[in-house]
């Protein structure tokens, strides 16, 4: 199995990617540990597994002025929930596993330490808001200019007992009115079967990100995503897609 050198991840945040800033990231999921231990023990503790927690802590360079820097997108989210975050270890490739969840912004410190003729750091920190960290696929990461279908990836069915989440994330409108992405599946790679339509996301009228769920079953084991409407010149669409 090949091991890789973290180089050219992938971090976005709601309607922003913040990786050209970011040189530190660290992401910890983990479980409570509940102590169940009963009268009769042998002597040992027993413990259950608690509630899962995605917890992320990142360091960056600061800047600001653009509207789109690390001050610029953090100082005003902190303490804003049910944000759209969404990592990428590799390279954001499309076909390539990502985790993504829905944090709150929990913590931003702009001046993270630094002296005389260093580089100026901030760190920020968050953990999930009620959704859970999905390892997904990345499904498209493009420049999205036309309405169309996107590559099929073969991310699996969905049981009746499971559910498929989806991140959207826009990212870089140029003169972006609207844009309505959905994502389909089908038995066949091609898409020459019966497509049908699983999620649709909110429609996006800029730099901007949504969150939306399926619930199985969803025999269909092919998924792909397809914009169905865009006005205006470009945008950098990212769809992230799960099954848990």
């Amino acid at each position: 199995m090949a091991t890789h050198t973290l180089l050219t991840p992938k971090i976005w945040l709601d309607g922003f990617a913040l990786n050209p800033r970011i040189f530190s990231t660290a992401q910890d999921y983990s479980c409570a540990e509940i102590d169940d231990t009963a009268f009769g023990t042998t002597g040992t503790r027993s413990t259950a597994a608690g509630m899962l927690t995605h917890r992320y802590v990142d360091q960056a360079y600061h800047s600001a002025g653009s509207g789109t820097d690390v001050d610029d997108v953090l100082f005003s989210r902190v303490g804003t929930g049910a944000i759209v975050r969404t990592v990428a270890p590799l390279t954001g490739a499309e076909g390539e596993a990502a985790y993504t969840t829905r944090i709150l912004q929990a913590r931003y410190n702009p001046f993270d330490g630094g002296s005389v003729g260093e580089m100026h750091a901030t760190s920020f920190e968050g953990q999930n808001d009620g959704t859970p960290l999905v390892r997904g696929t990345v499904l498209n990461f493009a420049t999205e200019n036309t309405t169309g279908a996107g590559t099929a990836f073969q991310v699996g069915a969905i049981s009746a007992t499971q559910i498929g989440y989806a991140a959207l994330h826009i990212t870089d409108p140029v003169s972006l009115t609207d844009i309505d992405v959905k994502i389909e599946s089908d038995s066949a790679e091609n898409f020459g079967a019966s497509p049908e339509d699983q999620i649709t996301f909110t429609q996006q009228t800029g730099a901007g990100s949504d969150w939306q769920t399926v619930a199985g079953a969803v025999t269909d084991d092919w998924w792909r995503i397809n914009v169905t409407g865009l006005t205006g010149t470009s945008a950098i669409v990212v769809v992230v897609f799960g099954i848990l």
